[in-house]
């Protein structure tokens, strides 16, 4: 990784996620992290000179953020990655076959009740910690 500084998340939304975390409150902790999990990949696109938008189809001038699909889906955010690391947020975020897809089914309110759990809640929290750990190479 060739990165001048680190992935980074927002410290008041990453600490009322831990706290949720911390009081067993898995589904306000599913829902407050896994954004921030997407901010940080977005400044990690940052971090490599990428664009964090991209446009809209069909409406000229309008840009939105890019997606953590769009993110993982880059291939110069997939090299800057080591080969484990992206492929765990991918089976973990946005894999349809044989991935949980979290950060999508998340988005479209279609995660089972269920699986607001401590299951989940640790591997998402496991994700933020390994983000937290990419560093630069020397």
């Amino acid at each position: 990784m060739t990165l001048g500084k680190t992935c980074s998340f927002t410290p008041a939304r990453l600490e009322e996620g831990l706290q949720a975390y911390q009081q067993q409150d898995f589904v306000k902790a599913i829902h407050v992290l896994v954004p921030q999990v997407e901010q940080s990949l977005r400044n990690l696109l940052a971090l490599l000179r990428i664009p964090t938008t991209k446009t809209v189809p069909r409406h000229p001038g309008v840009e939105d953020v890019k997606s953590m699909n769009d993110v993982l889906s880059d291939e110069r955010a997939r090299s800057a990655l080591t080969e484990n690391l992206w492929r765990y947020l991918s089976v973990v975020y946005i894999e349809r076959k044989g991935g949980m897809n979290l950060r999508n089914d998340l988005a479209h309110g279609l995660v089972d009740p269920k699986a607001f759990n401590r299951g989940t809640a640790d591997r998402v929290l496991h994700t933020l910690l390994t983000l937290s750990l990419v560093r630069p190479s020397k």
